[in-house]
C-alpha cells in the first residue's frame, strides 16, 4: 500500500503533465538516515511524496532541484552526500549523523508515463518484474533479482541501479475480525504486502476492510494452499476460536515461514499445542512460533494489540535481514 500511494503520486502528477523529480538512495553507509530503496518525488511546485532521509538534506535537494525542472533540464545524476560537517570525500549533506547515501537524481515527465504506468501496475498486481535506473533513465523489467536492491557503479558515467518492485516480504493475517483488520490498517503503511484471510464470506469487518492487498475467503484447512513463498511470508494467526487457530497452525507447520505467531494467553497457546499430532510437534520443535503473538506493551485493545503484533514483526524482520 505504501509503495502503491508512491507511485500513484507520480502517476497522477505526470498525467497532469506537471516535471517531476525522482530521488531514490541507491547505496547508503551504516549511519545514514536514508536507506538504499528510499525515494522521494516531487514536482517543481515542491508538492513531495515520500522521503530520502529528511531533515536539512532533503530540504536542500527539493530546492535546488525544484529550480532546475522549472527549466525542463534533462537531470539524471548521482550525488554521494556524507552525513559529516567536516567531510574530506564527497559532498557535506548537512546532516551529522554520521554515514554516507548516494543518491540518484532523476527528472521525470509525459514521455515516462508507460514505464510509470506499468511499475504502478506491477506494485498494485505484486507482480514479479524489478525497477531500473541507469545514467539513462529509468527502465521497467520483468524477473527479479536475489537481492532486493542492487547498485553496481564502475564509474560516475556507467552505473545501474535494480530493486524488485513491491514488498520484499508477505504478511498472511488470518482472521479478518477486531484484531485482523487494526493490523492490516497498520501494515499497509509498512513495506509488507498485506493479504487477509477468512473462512467467512459473511463477515462485514472483512468485507469493508480497505486496507489489505488482497483478501482470500477460503477455509482454514486449505490455507497452505495459497501461501507461493514460505521463506519471504510472515502469518499472523489470529483467529475468532481455538480449533481454526490449531487448523491455521497445522497448516502452516510444514512450510517453516519466516514468522508465524498465533494470538491468544498461555493457556490457549498450550492446548494449541497439545492438539497436535507426533509429526505436527516434530515440526513445531524445529521452529520458533511467536506465541502468544506480539512484543509485551500491556495491550488490550485491538488497537493496541495491533500495534504489539506490528512491532513484532518489524523485529523480527529487521533481525534476520541483518543475520
Amino acid at each position: 500500500m505504501k509503495n502503491k500511494a508512491f507511485w500513484k503520486f507520480i502517476l497522477d502528477q505526470l498525467t497532469v503533465g506537471k516535471q517531476m523529480l525522482l530521488l531514490t538512495v541507491v547505496d547508503h553507509v551504516k549511519g545514514s538516515p536514508g536507506k538504499s530503496g528510499f525515494k522521494l518525488a516531487f514536482t517543481s511546485d515542491k508538492q513531495t511524496n515520500g522521503t530520502i532521509g529528511g531533515g536539512i538534506m532533503e530540504y536542500g535537494m527539493i530546492e535546488q532541484y525544484s529550480e532546475r525542472l522549472k527549466t525542463k533540464e534533462n537531470i539524471c545524476e548521482l550525488r554521494y552526500l556524507v552525513h559529516a560537517p567536516n567531510a574530506t570525500h564527497g559532498e557535506p549533506s548537512g546532516l551529522s549523523c554520521a554515514g554516507s547515501q548516494t543518491n540518484c537524481a532523476l527528472s521525470l515527465n509525459s514521455k515516462d508515463l508507460p514505464i510509470i504506468t506499468a511499475i504502478y501496475n506491477a506494485v498494485v498486481n505484486n507482480t514479479t518484474s524489478k525497477l531500473v535506473i541507469t545514467e539513462k533513465g529509468i527502465a521497467y523489467s520483468e524477473g527479479k533479482n536475489s537481492q532486493q536492491k542492487k547498485f553496481q557503479s564502475s564509474s560516475a558515467a556507467e552505473w545501474v541501479y535494480e530493486e524488485n518492485i513491491g514488498p520484499e516480504f508477505t504478511l498472511f493475517i488470518i482472521g479478518g475480525g477486531h484484531v485482523g483488520n487494526a493490523l492490516s490498517r497498520i501494515m499497509a503503511t509498512l513495506d509488507f504486502y498485506v493479504i487477509i484471510y477468512d473462512e467467512r464470506n459473511d463477515l462485514p469487518m472483512l468485507q469493508e476492510n480497505s486496507f489489505a492487498n488482497k483478501k482470500i475467503i477460503a477455509p482454514y484447512s486449505e490455507l497452505g494452499s495459497y501461501i507461493i513463498s514460505p521463506e519471504k511470508t510472515f502469518a499472523s494467526i489470529v483467529t475468532s476460536n481455538f480449533v481454526s487457530d490449531s487448523i491455521a497452525l497445522q497448516q502452516l507447520l510444514p512450510l517453516h515461514l519466516f514468522y508465524v505467531g498465533i494470538m491468544g494467553v498461555e493457556a490457549k497457546i498450550a492446548r494449541i499445542k497439545n492438539s497436535l499430532n507426533d509429526f505436527e510437534r516434530e515440526l513445531l520443535n524445529g521452529q520458533k512460533i511467536f506465541a502468544p503473538i506480539g512484543m509485551e506493551i500491556g495491550s488490550a485493545t485491538a488497537e493496541e494489540i495491533a500495534v504489539s503484533i506490528a512491532a513484532e514483526l518489524i523485529k523480527v524482520k529487521n533481525e534476520k535481514n541483518r543475520v
